[in-house]
């Protein structure tokens, strides 16, 4: 297939290319939304008790939580430091 060539052709193009992004989001809107609806009005399992997180399996939670914080809040020293590394190593 040869590039389009006029400016008729690009917005052809890009019309196609438009439409077939909005049907693709409508079609994935339709099943998060079916995902939503059973999480939120489903009845829960036969037998299923609500409970709360054993305590051997919080840090599994809260060590990546504080991880991602942490590198969240000091953004601007990462980059700094790894190209002070990488100009040190050449």
């Amino acid at each position: 297939m040869r590039p389009p060539r006029t400016l008729t052709e690009c917005n052809m193009m890009n019309t196609i290319n438009a439409r077939v992004a909005i049907a693709a989001g409508a079609v994935s809107l339709y099943y998060y939304l079916q995902v939503l609806k059973n999480i939120y009005n489903a009845e829960p399992a036969a037998g299923f008790m609500p409970g709360r997180l054993p305590c051997a399996a919080m840090p599994a939670f809260a060590v990546p939580a504080g991880i991602v914080i942490a590198f969240g809040c000091a953004s601007g020293w990462l980059p700094g430091r790894l190209s002070n590394v990488q100009n040190s190593s050449i």
